[in-house]
Parts: C-alpha cells; structure tokens; sequence
C-alpha cells in the first residue's frame, strides 16, 4: 500500500504514537490529514505547526454524535487509523477495576468498533482503502497488572481478525499493529524497556507500505510473535 496520494483519518493524533505518525505520513506525502482527538486545542496546535494538510476533528470515540458527525465529514478518507487508547494499570480486582474496564472497553474495543462499522461502506469505494488498528501485545499477552487493559485489546484484537475475514470480498486491508511498551504518556509509571514513538510509527508506515497486515515495530514484539500463536481460528 502506497501511502503518497491517501487521504487519512487517525484517532488520538495528539498522543505520542499519534503525532509520530502524523510526522510520517507528511513526510510519504499524504494528500490530507484528519487529525481527530478530545482535545481540540492540541489539534489545532498541530494545524499551526504542519498546515493546511491537517484538518482537526474533534472526536471522542465514545459518543455516538461524535463519530456520525466524523462520518460525514471525512467520507473522502482512504484509510481509518483507530489509534486512540486509554489504559487504567487496573487488575481484575484491585479497586476500580470495573470502572477502568469499561471506560477501557468503551475506547478500545467499542470506539474501533463503531469506526469501523461507521467508515466501512465508504471505503469499500475507494480504490486502495485500509484500517490500521493499533493495538498491543496485551491483545494476546495477559499482563496481571494491565488485566483490564488487556481484556479490551483482546477484544480489539478479534475485531481485527474477524474484519480481515469479512473483507475477503472487498479490497480492505486489515492492519493489525501490536506494539510493546512504548515511551509514551500511557506508560509513564512503568519501570520497563520502552521503544521510542518515532520508531514505533516510522516501523508501522514501513510495514504498511509492504503490505504487512500483521505488524510488530520493536524488538519486545517481534520476539514474542515468534513464542506465540497470536493468529485467531475464524469460523463463519
């Protein structure tokens, strides 16, 4: 998949993965950027930075006007970047646990969902359209400490399997990306390995552009796909 020429939507762009990836995808010339997140004044400080190619777009991915309203405004797109994450460091049962899954679940798991679902007829009639995923290794790494989390990027992770296997009739491409640690704000209190976020969003594009829909950008993943059977049994 050639990057240059696509027009690209991508949820969370002000975060540390984010905004890497913004810096990538002018760099391979992308035609236009809609650079969506809670926050739109950080967004707008990206607008003012990169130009006209970024159009901001305020989106929580939770709410249901939010998301139709990104609908409409960005059926152009050709490809959707679920990107947007949150993580609550909460175990099954350490206090607010529930609470932390399903705000967890809400972002991760419904969010991408509803995207999906919402950008899909759209970009069945483009020429060369994708969804790139950004997921973990905690879709299929049960990290005790990160229970919740996990639980809701498991599920993330089957959507993306299971969206892979409905796209066999369309030319969707499906990109799953499960990074390790990454030294973002997320992981500011882990004591751990962490990759940089320009490393982990230039390793993406570079998979993307290889048509790698299975994409393991640092070391700590890469090593672990090679332990595992990350892959799902699909059965229809």
């Amino acid at each position: 998949m050639i990057i240059a020429g696509k027009t690209i939507l991508i949820t969370g762009a002000s975060g540390g993965i984010g905004s890497c990836l913004l810096d990538q995808f002018i760099s391979r010339k992308a035609k236009k950027i809609y650079a969506a997140d809670l926050n739109k004044d950080s967004l707008e400080i990206l607008k003012a930075q990169y130009g006209d190619i970024i159009a901001p777009i305020k989106l929580d991915v939770t709410n249901q006007n939010d998301v139709q309203s990104c609908r409409n405004i960005c059926e152009d797109i050709d490809i959707l970047i679920n990107n947007a994450g949150v993580e609550y460091a909460k175990s099954f049962l350490s206090e607010g646990s529930i609470r932390a899954s399903s705000i967890e679940m809400a972002v991760n798991y419904f969010g991408v969902h509803n995207l999906c679902f919402s950008f899909w007829d759209a970009l069945k009639e483009k020429e060369s359209p994708a969804i790139i995923n950004i997921l973990s290794i905690a879709s299929f790494s049960l990290i005790l400490k990160l229970g919740t989390y996990c639980a809701s990027k498991a599920a993330a992770h089957f959507l993306t399997q299971g969206l892979r296997n409905e796209a066999i009739t369309t030319n969707i491409k499906i990109f799953g990306v499960y990074p390790g640690y990454v030294d973002t704000n997320m992981t500011k209190n882990l004591d751990v390995v962490k990759a940089t976020p320009q490393d982990i969003a230039a390793n993406i594009c570079n998979d993307v552009e290889c048509d790698i829909l299975d994409i393991f950008p640092d070391a700590m993943s890469k090593n672990l796909s090679k332990q595992i059977d990350y892959k799902s049994y699909v059965f229809s």
